[in-house]
């Protein structure tokens, strides 16, 4: 009976794994079926289109006249023109010319209409161009655009061509994608470039780049290491969301566009280089990090002002680099810094808001300067919340008064000798 009992048992088991395993090669097949249906009605709808041209399998559009191209300019939007050329083709070659008119961009994301477009993800699923080794670049390409590696994941090389200028969602979803240089002749990084390549460590950008757009390295969930030279002069919103960066210097007046490092930002240092005239760290910039340790503000900056919010619960932080050109600091700034034990307020600080230390492990507050207006109107605040346990020190007897008539009632130390 026991031996029917576990022969059952055995059957059931072999049973339940052959009904999982056929479900999973359907669900596989299902969506190459989607992929391929997809592929053969947008090729279809762009060959149907009469500006359309095909040479040597790859698939171009016209682009109307610019000030730049004024007998108007190619870009490429398939680069095959047939399932079985996609399936088989080893090497790309984009023609230089067609027409007489260059080839100027990659937009392999040209006409994606939403109605035709079976899985939005193909690309990150099953990547199109599997057998494709090696891809001959027009000499006069100017945007690599949507996808344009994306879909080649067997690529014997990564290089980007120096003559282009603009980067536009053309690496995005790329697993095989491990480190990346970009040259100086892109000015642009653009919009979701490398969004969620999960295997890019290493990202190098030359001297003459510009911009990193929004969400460009979003989701790089092992970027650790990014190189971002002095010629940057904007990082967009999110740009580096979710990536556990070690380090990353941030350039000299480069104008930041929000929350550049997204929610809880898993960053672990950051600097920012030295500038003249007044830097602002802004509302929230680094909120919320648990992984933050260090950070180093400009030293040559005229003053420094810390925005409300900017660094609250910051779990981590135990080093800020570099204050004695703060005059403001914002409500809640550094509330819930646990790991922040000593903080300098500098001679030329002017405002505390409310709660600025509230929930820090603050053992000790150096005053260096000896103006108390910052505690006048209301200014002193801040005390209310600042940690029991935690120890004031100030240069003289004016400065102590004046803690005390605020209603601080920790201890205060004496020391004459604070610069």
């Amino acid at each position: 009976m026991k031996k029917r009992t576990k022969l059952f048992l055995l059957l059931l088991t072999l049973s339940c794994f052959f009904a999982l395993f056929s479900a999973q090669s359907a669900a596989a097949t299902d969506n190459v079926n989607a992929v391929d249906e997809y592929f053969n009605v947008r090729v279809s709808r762009i060959l149907n289109d009469p500006s359309a041209k095909v040479e040597d399998h790859v698939v171009y559009m016209y682009a109307e006249p610019t000030s730049a191209y004024p007998k108007g300019s190619y870009f490429v939007v398939s680069y095959f023109d047939t399932l079985t050329a996609m399936k088989k083709c080893k090497k790309i070659n984009i023609a230089d010319e067609i027409d007489g008119r260059p080839v100027t961009a990659i937009d392999l994301g040209y006409d994606d209409d939403a109605d035709i477009y079976m899985d939005k993800t193909y690309v990150y699923q099953a990547p199109i161009a599997s057998q494709v080794t090696e891809i001959h670049f027009s000499v006069n390409l100017r945007t690599l655009g949507t996808d344009s590696f994306s879909c080649l994941p067997n690529l014997n090389s990564y290089e980007i061509p120096k003559t282009v200028q603009t980067i536009a969602g053309a690496f995005r979803g790329m697993k095989s994608l491990k480190s990346i240089t970009i040259p100086g002749s892109v000015e642009i990084v653009g919009t979701n470039s490398f969004d969620s390549c999960s295997n890019l460590r290493k990202a190098v950008l030359k001297d003459g780049v510009k911009a990193v757009a929004s969400a460009a390295f979003k989701s790089c969930k092992k970027l650790t290491s990014i190189s971002i030279p002095s010629t940057v002069n904007r990082i967009g919103r999110n740009a580096f969301f979710g990536c556990p960066l070690k380090s990353v210097t941030i350039p000299t007046g480069c104008k930041l566009e929000g929350t550049v490092f997204g929610t809880k930002p898993q960053i672990k240092k950051i600097v920012f280089a030295d500038q003249k005239g007044v830097f602002v760290l802004l509302k929230g910039f680094l909120a919320d990090s648990e992984t933050l340790t260090t950070i180093v503000l400009p030293r040559s900056a005229k003053t420094i002002q810390i925005q409300e919010l900017a660094c609250i619960n910051c779990t981590a932080l135990k080093k800020i680099v570099n204050t004695e050109k703060i005059t403001v600091i914002g409500k809640k700034a550094f509330k819930g810094c646990a790991a922040l034990n000593s903080f300098t307020l500098s001679a030329k600080i002017k405002s505390v808001g409310a709660g600025a230390f509230a929930g820090t492990g603050l053992k000790k507050l150096i005053v260096s300067g000896t103006k108390k207006a910052f505690l006048s109107d209301g200014g002193s605040a801040f005390l209310k919340t600042l940690p029991k346990g935690c120890k004031i020190y100030v240069k003289n007897n004016k400065m102590k008064n004046a803690f005390v008539a605020a209603g601080w009632q920790g201890k205060i130390i004496l020391n004459k000798n604070l610069a």
